[in-house]
């Protein structure tokens, strides 16, 4: 059984069109996805596709003024407005794009630890392992550079309990290195049973790493495939945007058309 499921998912939102007219408009239009214990799942798209949404309606982190319809179901039972504090602390991890998410009160030892007690010797191994000097810890998040504040909330999802870990766009502000080392940090996590979902515009990210892939375009759902057919888009009748995707990289004949011919400037 999947452990996130997502049904006919819609998130709009209400905007003023003039002083006293308001309309509604939908960012993320009948969307539907499962994710499984055991599996990575990528979502890719362009910006604006609704990747961050998607993963803003499953934690409950969505602004006032949207308009949510659908059903977001976790372990079977659908996630509630009354449920979800427990999910968010328990169960459900997310790694935003965004470093505002940290506390500015609070030192980088304490956001780690948050909910655990490790002793001096398992603080030096995180330390070690995210590339933070023993120093580091000490310091608050304005104290530190972007990517090592990114590196922060790699941290603090990846040592959590959840059984359902959302990263999105992890990669941007990491040396190759631990862009590698976050990656096989994730397969790990998704051996151990738990679910994985990457959301990025790395699709070599993706294709590297996902066991399945969903694209988005202008917030609607393309198609949901395996990690193979979404790298070998010519041995299946794969849809022609998530071929246009793969193609369109420099190293896969850089194809920026479905057509097969490249887009005049």
């Amino acid at each position: 059984m999947a452990l996130l499921e997502v049904h006919d998912l819609c998130v709009g939102f209400r905007m003023y069109r003039s002083f006293y007219r308001r309309s509604l408009g939908f960012a993320v239009d009948h969307l539907s996805l499962s994710a499984e214990p055991g599996q990575i799942l990528g979502i890719v798209g362009a910006s604006g596709s609704g990747k961050s949404l998607l993963a803003h309606a499953i934690m409950g982190l969505l602004p006032h003024n949207t308009v949510v319809q659908g059903e977001i179901s976790y372990d079977g039972q659908p996630i509630t407005k009354q449920r979800l504090p427990e999910l968010r602390c328990t169960e459900l991890a997310l790694i935003p794009q965004s470093i505002s998410y940290l506390d500015p009160l609070k030192r980088v030892r304490s956001q780690l630890i948050e909910g655990r007690t490790p002793d001096a010797e398992e603080l030096e191994q995180i330390a070690e392992r995210f590339g933070f000097q023993p120093g580091d810890l000490a310091k608050y998040p304005f104290q530190l550079s972007g990517g090592m504040a990114r590196r922060i909330l790699l941290a603090t999802a990846m040592l959590s309990s959840a059984r359902l870990i959302i990263a999105d766009e992890p990669t941007p502000g990491l040396p190759v290195d631990l862009a590698r080392q976050m990656l096989a940090d994730f397969r790990s996590l998704a051996d151990e049973g738990r679910s994985v979902i990457i959301i990025s515009h790395d699709v070599d990210l993706i294709a590297a790493v996902a066991d399945r892939v969903a694209i988005l375009n202008r917030g609607r759902p393309v198609g949901e495939m395996s990690s193979h057919e979404f790298t070998h888009p010519d041995e299946s009748d794969t849809d022609p945007y998530a071929k246009a995707l793969w193609k369109a990289l420099p190293q896969n004949d850089f194809i920026t058309s479905v057509s097969g011919k490249a887009d005049s400037c």
